[in-house]
C-alpha cells in the first residue's frame, strides 16, 4: 500500500465536512488545535455550512473534498464528522491525484466510506 508522509510542522492540512454538519464551535476548536501543534490549516469552503441535515449541498461537499484532494499542498484531509452523507458523493470525487499526491485521510463512521474508496487505489488511511 502507499503510505502518505507523515505531518510534518508546516505542513498543511484540510479539515472538510463531507457529511452531517457540525457545530462551529468545534470546528474552531480543531483548527486552534491543529495550529498550536505546528500545522497550517486550510478550512473547506462550506466546512460550516448546513443545508437540512449535511454541512453542504451534494455539489458543496463534492467541492470541499475535491479541492482537498487536488491541492498537492494538503496532506492531510480531516473530516469534521461523520453521519450520514458519504455515500452520496463518493462516486463522484474525482480520486485520480489521490494517486498523485497522497495524503491521509481522516475520519469514521460515515467517512468508512472513503477509507474504502482510498484502499481499492491502495492508498493508506486513518479511521479516527
Amino acid at each position: 500500500m502507499i503510505r502518505p508522509a507523515l505531518l510534518q510542522s508546516g505542513d498543511t492540512i484540510a479539515l472538510v465536512s463531507p457529511a452531517k454538519s457540525i457545530e462551529a464551535t468545534h470546528i474552531d476548536f480543531a483548527r486552534d488545535f491543529f495550529e498550536k501543534k505546528g500545522l497550517k490549516v486550510l478550512t473547506g469552503e462550506h466546512a460550516y455550512g448546513v443545508h437540512t441535515y449535511f454541512s453542504g449541498t451534494e455539489a458543496e461537499r463534492i467541492a470541499d473534498f475535491q479541492q482537498a484532494i487536488d491541492n498537492p499542498e494538503i496532506k492531510a484531509i480531516i473530516c469534521t464528522r461523520g453521519g450520514y452523507g458519504c455515500i452520496r458523493i463518493v462516486e463522484q470525487l474525482q480520486w485520480a491525484n489521490l494517486l498523485r499526491h497522497p495524503n491521509w485521510i481522516v475520519g469514521f463512521s460515515d467517512i468508512t466510506i472513503l477509507h474504502q474508496q482510498a484502499t481499492r487505489l491502495d492508498v493508506e488511511s486513518i479511521h479516527a
